[in-house]
């Protein structure tokens, strides 16, 4: 017992016995409690010492004894919990934090990202709008959707240009790309244009998004049958003014990019491999 008691005391004298008010200053709620208790759980080690070293009696037997330090070691368990509940409840606060932070800097950059793109809905030519887009790349993954958005309400010549700073984007966070792009091919809701289409079959090749491989398969399943078929509401996109008309030249043309890039990504797989 006396030796456990000597290794808490060494342990703790640092943490529990600072008086310093720059080591408290500042430290949040939970911090303050810690302390608390790990000056409160010393005070019951050494009460226990103290007891133990009171009361050795060598007539007493085995129960005796532990009738004696029963209630100090009841105490100490008590206050172990509650120092362990106190430092859960630390961590969580400060995940929390961390989450307000992050959705505050979300926010912050997506205001930042979306004035940019205001512009390019005045008229922008294709150099100006790659400038832009290239521009949000250092935005990251916040940069993505924006983007993506920004395709789906772009001219047929500007497609390109932001299909370029999506791959800037991908050049430092591809794993978030290539999510979205196989979301883009994937939407069963006609909600993307054929031109968007196209634009995130190229990009998946583009920037080598390995698990897009079965998506992309899919994707070109449903639009050889659409076309076969000659049914156009079976076609995963709908006319839209200012796109790119949907004839059999245009559907080839998006059905010629998806199949490059499953090539393009099934060769990159065996060289890996």
């Amino acid at each position: 017992m006396l030796s456990l008691v000597q290794i808490w005391h060494s342990w703790g004298q640092t943490v529990a016995d600072s008086q310093s008010p720059s080591f408290v200053t500042g430290a949040p709620p939970y911090h303050a409690t810690i302390l608390y208790l790990i000056r409160n759980l010393r005070s019951k080690v050494a009460e226990l010492e103290t007891t133990v070293l009171a009361r050795q009696d060598p007539t007493r037997d085995f129960w005796d004894k532990v009738g004696i330090i029963m209630p100090v070691v009841t105490g100490l368990l008590t206050l172990f919990a509650s120092l362990v509940l106190a430092g859960v409840a630390w961590l969580i606060s400060g995940r929390v934090e961390q989450a307000l932070r992050e959705r505050q800097f979300q926010f912050e950059n997506a205001k930042v990202v979306e004035s940019s793109l205001e512009r390019l809905g005045q008229g922008a030519d294709a150099a100006t709008t790659r400038r832009i887009s290239v521009s949000l790349a250092g935005y990251g993954r916040y940069a993505i959707a924006p983007l993506i958005q920004a395709m789906q309400n772009a001219a047929p010549e500007q497609m390109d240009a932001l299909a370029d700073g999506l791959r800037a984007v991908g050049v430092t966070d591809r794993a978030a790309v290539c999510d979205q792009l196989r979301s883009v091919l994937g939407n069963r809701t006609k909600l993307y244009h054929l031109d968007v289409q196209r634009s995130a079959a190229q990009g998946l090749g583009d920037l080598n998004c390995q698990s897009a491989s079965a998506p992309l398969q899919e994707y070109i399943t449903r639009l050889q049958i659409a076309k076969e078929s000659g049914d156009m509401s079976r076609l995963p996109f709908v006319p839209l003014a200012g796109t790119t008309a949907i004839t059999d030249a245009s559907i080839d043309g998006v059905l010629n990019t998806a199949n490059s890039s499953l090539v393009a990504l099934k060769e990159a797989e065996k060289d890996e491999k």
